[in-house]
């Protein structure tokens, strides 16, 4: 990518499919011969740019791969970079929005049906293959490895599924989420088999009042810090602060984490376009945890919640 064109370098494989994939405007350069994992017109290409500098992704580079491009690509300067591409994207257009609401739909439902399939006895395991299943089964995969974590596992915030079998009143964590037409979404719920104790209830009413202040928070011109510590500072003052123990939320779109990031060290301006998630949550060691977590459009006024699916404790 430089300032006037964009190439895409693909081989015979995924021509036809870089051609179907690809906006209009891209360029596509077709590669029919790689030497060791890298096209031969690799330095071509640059020459014909009149590149000097060269800024490679280092969150998705080896450093094997840097050294061949830097071998194939002699007198090019390689340049380190993070977040150039994604910050290009970190505004969405109206069907880029319009693509994850589709992707939150289909995630929304397919976590109602693992909500649907919990009763005693159930392997979190299997909870989590209901919620797969329904997303193979229309065409669908899942935009990560879904989280169904229960009991004192849910204290755990990304707790893998395993063979443990559901019991009456455990607290169950259900994260998880869709890819439409190669879009991500990222939800979660947590919900309770059966009457949730007093301390589940609590703490469960607490990060929804968490959420309405992050929300009330968002708006163009906020900074992402302010906006975790809206939510934050809910939690603290209910005392459960230290329990809180990662960011608020992040972007999404193209991959499941992305810029922008709602995080306490985090100095990003909100702009109009941009959509994340709100998720905070209270993990108590050896006892429960609790995560809330929907999907948000920054709007010229505010904001808008994408998700639509209710949060409810008791099932």
């Amino acid at each position: 990518m430089t300032q006037n064109k964009c190439l895409i370098l693909v081989d015979g494989r995924y021509t036809v499919q870089a051609e179907e994939e690809c906006s209009a405007f891209v360029e596509r350069v077709q590669i029919t011969d790689y030497l060791g994992g890298f096209p031969k017109e690799l330095p071509s290409v640059l020459h014909q740019l009149k590149i000097k500098r060269l800024g490679i992704e280092a969150h998705h580079m080896t450093l094997l791969e840097s050294r061949r491009i830097g071998e194939e690509a002699a007198g090019v300067i390689l340049v380190s970079t993070t977040g150039l591409i994604e910050e290009l994207r970190i505004i969405k257009m109206s069907d880029e929005v319009k693509k994850l609401q589709d992707a939150i739909s289909m995630a929304e439902k397919a976590c109602r049906k693992g909500i649907e399939s919990l009763h005693p006895g159930i392997e979190e395991i299997e909870v989590a293959h209901q919620i797969s299943t329904y997303l193979s089964e229309r065409g669908l995969k899942t935009a990560f490895d879904t989280i169904a974590a229960s009991g004192e596992r849910s204290a755990m915030p990304h707790g893998q599924p395993t063979h443990r079998k559901i019991g009456e009143g455990d607290v169950i964590v259900i994260d998880m989420g869709a890819i439409w037409e190669g879009y991500h979404s990222d939800i979660t719920h947590t919900v309770c088999l059966g009457n949730p104790s007093e301390e589940a209830q609590k703490i469960f009413s607490l990060l929804q009042k968490a959420q309405e202040a992050a929300y009330k928070a968002i708006r163009p011109g906020a900074v992402a810090k302010e906006v975790d510590g809206a939510a934050r500072k809910i939690i603290q003052e209910a005392g459960y602060g230290d329990y809180f123990s990662h960011g608020l939320g992040h972007g999404i779109g193209l991959e499941v984490h992305e810029s922008p990031t709602l995080r306490k060290t985090s100095d990003q301006i909100l702009e109009a376009g941009m959509v994340v998630t709100v998720e905070p949550g209270v993990y108590i060691p050896g006892k429960f945890g609790m995560r809330l977590e929907d999907d948000v459009l920054v709007t010229e006024s505010g904001c808008q919640i994408l998700t639509t699916l209710p949060h409810i404790l008791k099932i």
